[in-house]
């Protein structure tokens, strides 16, 4: 089986934390292979802190670069939806920290895009009561990246289910 290769665009605080983990080797079947962020310093860090990735100023670059297969979105939330939008289009399974978007319409938009069932669309909205409630947040078809953040925030429940409607992803942006 192939490694997946991650990249991730937006190394702050949650795509830092996203990045030490997968460098630390979290999922044994992929791996971290390029970071984006418009921040030197960031970019400064992850040369020291993540070595053997890649890395981006420009998101679109690390798009293109023909080394990522799945992208964690993890920069400011005015941005999660047209980077998302872009990476689906470039054929690139996506996680997308929480909130997905800002407004209804653009979380419209993401869900329109990501009607393509080869590829995955999940929200990262880690919250164990969510998931207890089972509420609906991710779309996700490949068992092993369902289990891959349950395992990492130790959740006791996760809801693995197909997005279906565009209402449940809608209640993400509430």
């Amino acid at each position: 089986m192939n490694k997946v290769r991650y990249g991730i665009v937006g190394i702050g605080k949650m795509g830092g934390t996203h990045a030490k983990k997968l460098k630390q080797g979290l999922d044994q079947n992929g791996e971290l292979a390029a970071v984006c962020d418009l921040s030197e310093e960031r970019l400064a860090w992850a040369e020291q802190a993540l070595p053997g990735v890649r890395r981006f100023a420009d998101y679109r670059e690390l798009l293109a670069c023909g080394e990522v297969d799945a992208v964690v979105v993890a920069t400011p939330h005015y941005d999660h939806p047209g980077i998302a939008m872009e990476a689906l289009e470039a054929g690139k399974h996506v996680l997308i920290e929480k909130p997905v978007a800002l407004t209804l319409e653009d979380c419209d938009a993401v869900a329109a895009v990501s009607e393509d069932d080869s590829l995955n669309l999940m929200a990262a909205q880690i919250a164990k009561s969510l998931f207890q409630r089972e509420k609906v947040i991710c779309r996700v078809s490949d068992p092993h990246l369902q289990v891959l953040y349950h395992k990492a925030y130790e959740l006791d429940t996760i809801c693995p289910t197909v997005l279906t409607e565009q209402a449940v992803f809608r209640s993400l942006a509430k």
